[in-house]
């Protein structure tokens, strides 16, 4: 029995590639969330960016207990079953009434894992509408495989290599999955997504961690490269042991979680580079 997917969310998700809404923690849960991060970035100055985007969960504990939220885990594991690693993470901001838009790709275009299990959860912690620029995606896409893609940078798009899926598809067979804060969505690493830009007076805020079961591993290439990931295990066993571990900050940017996160990145980046997508400046 899943235990929070309904029986029809999760065929949706074995026969579409996504799951939508769902249902992980009350908005004013959600809101103390929010209230972490902004408080952070008020501290700081300036809004999370760079690198501070990529694993946010190896740099502050807020990060780590969403991703290890309970009924987050529990929506992924009736997606992939009950060993579980968080293999990579980004924080998605939209500012108010900003162009920001992101092209139509896939996850696994980044990852370079199998098989293809990997599945991505996408977090509100605020309205995630039409208006400010929710996820929308492809129904059935994840069946198509892994497509190539075409580079075409554009300043708003917050892709920044400005990768899009090579496909020719009807725009109005696409799904819109708005999301209120505290719900989240799943789709497939291989599900064709993208989003709009935020024309409302709120952030888009949401974060997308990339869950993988604990058999999935790098492409052979990957590794012959000497490119070795790290990842997480957050639930059941892993008995493989095919990434580097990754342990959870102590505290909010301590000097070991700021080390192991400057780790993470550079292993992320060089996996990047081997799979020769042009991504690796994603987050420079």
């Amino acid at each position: 029995m899943p235990k929070i997917l309904t029986p029809e969310q999760q065929d949706c998700y074995r026969e579409q590639g996504y799951a939508a809404p769902v249902r992980v923690m009350s908005e004013s849960e959600a809101g103390l969330y929010r209230a972490k991060l902004e408080d952070f970035e008020t501290a700081q100055g300036h809004p999370l960016n760079g690198a501070q985007r990529a694993k946010t969960y190896l740099l502050f504990r807020w990060a780590y207990d969403l991703l290890t939220h309970p009924r987050v885990l529990d929506a992924v594991e009736d997606a992939i079953g009950p060993d579980i690693l968080i293999f990579h993470w980004t924080t998605w901001i939209k500012e108010a009434n900003s162009p920001g838009y992101v092209t139509w790709h896939q996850d696994a275009t980044y990852f370079g894992l199998e098989p293809d299990e990997q599945v991505t959860a996408w977090l509100a912690l605020s309205p995630a509408t039409e208006r400010s620029g929710c996820m929308s995606v492809l129904p059935g896409s994840h069946k198509f495989g892994q497509l190539p893609v075409e580079h075409k940078p554009d300043a708003d798009n917050l892709l920044s290599s400005g990768q899009k899926a090579i496909i020719d598809f009807d725009l109005s067979k696409t799904v819109a999955m708005p999301l209120r804060p505290g719900e989240i969505s799943l789709h497939h690493t291989h599900t064709l997504h993208g989003s709009g830009a935020n024309m409302t007076d709120d952030r888009r805020i949401g974060f997308g961690m990339n869950y993988i079961p604990a058999h999935v591993k790098a492409l052979k290439h990957v590794t012959d490269s000497g490119a070795f990931c790290s990842a997480m295990l957050v639930r059941g066993q892993d008995r493989y042991g095919h990434f580097v571990k990754e342990t959870p900050p102590a505290a909010d940017e301590d000097a070991a979680a700021k080390a192991m996160h400057a780790d993470a990145i550079a292993r992320y980046r060089a996996m990047v580079r081997s799979l020769g997508h042009m991504t690796a400046n994603r987050y420079d």
